[in-house]
């Protein structure tokens, strides 16, 4: 089971992240603001709204909602404006290596003609954190490159029960899949320096990936016409990272870079969410969706542990088995959202939203490889049907410009992340 569960989720990473090998994306702490057009162009206030073939990993009960069959595919292109790595070590600004990025998520769902009953699938880039400098000037007098690229792919089958008139259910299995790589100056050693007692050995993992499972429930219940209000709840799931290989720069000792065949990331979760919202429409034309989002990140991500044993060639005892720590110390984060769509006309509809997720990580544990610091997002668009089966919706969404200023070992005193990043969604839908 587990190697079955394996291989789909390499095929699942494959199939989604496609040209995303570059960079990952971080947004709501490690989430996408939102999956699917209509959910992200609505600023991610979507589990009262939910109705399109999304709602599978958005809130299941909106299946529901379908009047027969969906299918929806979404592209985004991700390009920075300006991201970039400030420092006492003379790298002023120093740009991002990768400045375009690009992920697909799909969905299918369909109501069950004169039944209660909904079903669907949903595959989605469901998140991720990290980015490219390459050539960074460093505190130990060399030029090397530090990265760290981590995404997580779900496949969310999901089923939907319409109770009555007012109330619908819905529960969904998330498969995630998580994998990723992590350089930090590979090419750099050192002896023990200011706040380094132990010195510094840089590294390379690569090749480790991990399954973890979860669920997710919903509810949306219309309170009056024109009026409904949704919920969900998603349990917490560990993925640890297993199967990778590490090489680790011991050229300090005498033993140049040794190979480390058996590698592993520990203390990666998703968190536990709840989120509740209401839509309504103020006249017929205009939809208007608030939500408040809640994630436990406390206890979802604290500190990361990469164990790598299993050298090539023989090295002394101390170094058979080498653990390296890192302090992430999430906070919880409360993200609120609110989104509108105006029909102009039958055909096309006007959309837009608002995000505002506070930082969950400490300043002090921010460092060029992992900055999940953009807070605010503007987005807008418009959706065009073409027919009874067909329509596109295209739109932009805007991190605003932000900089956080941060102290710690490696990168030094007022170190500086910028972050200012622009992501074009384009997705085409069916309904039949």
């Amino acid at each position: 089971m587990k190697k079955l569960l394996r291989r789909l989720g390499e095929g699942l990473l494959a199939a989604a992240i496609l040209t995303c090998a570059d960079s990952a994306f971080a947004i709501n702490g490690m989430y996408l603001t939102g999956y699917g057009t209509e959910s992200l162009l609505m600023g991610g206030a979507d589990v009262a709204v939910a109705r399109d073939a999304f709602a599978a990993t958005n809130n299941p009960a909106g299946m529901t909602q379908l009047n027969g069959q969906a299918a929806d595919v979404e592209l985004a292109v991700e390009h920075d404006l300006s991201l970039y790595h400030s420092d006492s070590f003379g790298n002023n600004e120093k740009l991002r290596s990768d400045h375009h990025s690009e992920y697909v998520n799909a969905g299918y769902a369909r109501r069950f003609e004169n039944s209660p009953f909904a079903a669907g699938a949903a595959l989605v880039v469901q998140g991720g954190i990290g980015w490219t400098y390459s050539g960074l000037n460093t505190r130990f007098g060399t030029r090397d490159d530090a990265s760290a690229l981590f995404a997580v792919v779900k496949l969310a089958p999901a089923v939907a029960w319409q109770v009555n008139d007012k109330l619908s259910l819905g529960a969904a299995l998330g498969v995630n899949y998580f994998g990723g790589t992590q350089e930090l100056f590979p090419n750099t050693t050192s002896g023990p320096v200011p706040g380094l007692p132990t010195g510094f050995n840089g590294f390379r993992f690569k090749g480790a990936s991990g399954i973890g499972l979860n669920s997710k429930w919903g509810l949306q219940y219309k309170l009056i016409d024109d009026v409904t209000i949704g919920m969900t709840y998603g349990t917490k799931t560990s993925i640890p990272m297993k199967n990778g290989n590490m090489r680790l720069n011991l050229s300090n000792f005498g033993l140049g870079v040794v190979r480390y065949d058996n590698a592993k990331l520990e203390g990666f979760r998703l968190p536990e969410e709840l989120a509740v919202g209401v839509s309504f429409r103020p006249v017929p034309s205009v939809l208007l969706s608030l939500q408040e989002k809640w994630y436990d990140w406390s206890k979802a991500l604290n500190t990361l542990k990469l164990t790598a044993s299993s050298p090539r060639g023989a090295v002394p005892a101390p170094f058979q088995k080498v653990v390296i720590s890192s302090v992430a110390d999430f906070q919880d984060q409360h993200v609120f959202e609110i989104g509108f769509a105006w029909d102009m006309s039958p055909e096309t509809t006007l959309m837009g939203g608002f995000n505002y997720a506070r930082q969950p990580v400490p300043t002090q544990n921010i460092s060029p490889i992992f900055a999940p610091i953009p807070t605010r997002h503007v987005m807008a668009g418009i959706s065009r049907k073409f027919d009874k089966e067909w329509q596109v919706t295209g739109g932009l969404e805007w991190f605003t410009p932000i900089t956080v200023t941060y102290t710690n070992p490696v990168f030094g005193v007022d170190a500086r992340e910028h972050n200012n990043t622009s992501v074009f969604h384009f997705s085409a839908s069916r309904r039949w």
